[in-house]
């Protein structure tokens, strides 16, 4: 499968990130890089949670022998 230009970030995110960048430029600006960190803390964070790497799509689905399930403790196998 040929790699296509993948975003590292879901498109959910882009409008946080981009406000909370701004908001903490303009901080930095006129206050401190000091009061500026949380936000750009917070950013780091948001880009963090709403990643989107890349992944290998199997070409088959997992048929039921692929997919069970273990149960704990004193049960055994159950599917």
């Amino acid at each position: 499968m040929a790699r296509s230009r993948y975003p590292l970030v879901a498109r959910q995110a882009w409008l946080p990130i981009a406000v909370t960048l701004v908001v903490a430029g303009l901080i930095w600006y006129f206050l401190a890089l000091l009061w500026a960190l949380p936000l750009l803390v917070l950013a780091t964070l948001i880009a963090w949670l709403f990643r989107d790497p890349y992944r290998q799509i199997p070409s088959t689905p997992a048929g039921r022998g692929q997919s069970r399930r273990w149960a704990c403790g004193e049960c055994r196998y159950r599917s």
